[in-house]
């Protein structure tokens, strides 16, 4: 016969579940109640550290809810937070940070400067021809990102040509993007453009570009910029053409360094010569590197695929942008409870 013995209680470990369970409760009740209790000592008592006076200093329950009241409150302000790294310049309107300074490439312009943004950029650009004199161009610009879109610009050029060097013209520049960046697809923004001759044989000219620029998957920039430029006096050269970039970063992090494909085609006549026109058309290999976030140099050596184009055309480019809000490296702090929001 067996016999069923009735399980034995254990008091000891009966008392220490319910020790164990009013523990909790009353921790549970500190963590939520603690950051309105705390305020209200704080507000009452702005000494927190002295105790109160009809409180033993020994009291083993008004030590431990100090204590516990401290820690509750620390890990209630303090809450841990992630590090979001994204551009290292501010964004124009939601766009990427290589589309936020103005020139994308060496030889394109995309979209505009974030507002309060100034950009500055000492550009030269060489055709170097075999059987030609060979053009050295020099231009120093500045640019100024304005609200709602806008953004204005002042270039100075200057050309050597055999030797003999001048200031070729000075150049005033507006461009509106029609919307925040991705509203419209491909970006437009558009472009306008009056120069002042300054040479010993001044002639001025006007020049009209849409500027389309695009990012594809992740990090790979697109810009065209098709152009329309006349003459107002002499011999009214006309010139018109298109320029285009594919670029996409390699090895560096934050898009320091990017690697592309550059060309550039220009059909050029005056006014005698309106059925006989120059052709250009030149493409190479385009490279820009960050040595920080807001210094940029871009380096394109293109090579004629025309009769008229240079033999090689070289573009080389340093730029740095200023202002637009945000600081440097742009690394944002948030919580992890906005982590996936």
């Amino acid at each position: 016969m067996i016999r069923t013995t009735p399980a034995r209680t254990n008091p000891k470990r009966s008392g220490l579940t319910i020790s164990f369970g009013m523990f909790a409760a009353f921790f549970l009740s500190l963590v939520f109640s603690a950051p309105d209790l705390h305020a209200e000592l704080a507000a009452s008592h702005p000494q927190s550290e002295a105790p109160r006076s009809d409180q033993s200093a020994s009291s083993p329950t008004a030590s431990y809810a100090a204590v516990d009241i401290d820690s509750t409150s620390a890990t209630t302000v303090t809450e841990p937070r992630i590090i979001v790294t994204g551009d290292e310049l501010p964004s124009a309107y939601g766009a990427p940070g290589a589309f936020s300074r103005s020139r994308f490439s060496a030889t394109t312009n995309a979209y505009v400067l974030p507002p309060g943004g100034v950009f500055t950029a000492l550009i030269y650009q060489g055709d170097l021809f075999s059987e030609k004199p060979n053009k050295h161009k020099f231009s120093q610009e500045i640019e100024v990102g304005l609200p709602y879109r806008f953004g204005v610009a002042v270039e100075n050029k200057i050309e050597s040509v055999d030797s003999e060097t001048v200031n070729k013209s000075v150049n005033f520049e507006a461009r509106w993007a029609l919307a925040d960046w991705d509203k419209i697809p491909l970006n437009p923004t558009l472009f306008a453009e009056y120069k002042i001759g300054t040479e010993p044989d001044p002639v001025d000219a006007y020049e009209f570009r849409l500027l389309l620029s695009e990012e594809f998957g992740h990090g790979i920039g697109w810009a065209l910029n098709p152009f329309l430029e006349n003459e107002t006096g002499g011999d009214r050269a006309r010139e018109w053409g298109f320029a285009q970039s594919v670029q996409m970063p390699l090895f560096l992090p934050h898009e320091r360094f990017k690697a592309g494909i550059e060309m550039q085609y220009k059909n050029k006549t005056k006014k005698d010569s309106r059925g006989d026109p120059e052709q250009s058309f030149t493409i190479g290999p385009s490279f820009s590197f960050k040595p920080t976030a807001r210094l940029r140099f871009d380096f394109a050596p293109l090579f004629g695929a025309t009769e008229d184009a240079p033999d090689v055309q070289v573009f080389a480019v340093l730029s740095y942008v200023f202002g637009g809000g945000g600081g440097g490296e742009a690394e944002a702090e948030a919580p992890t409870s906005t982590r996936n929001r």
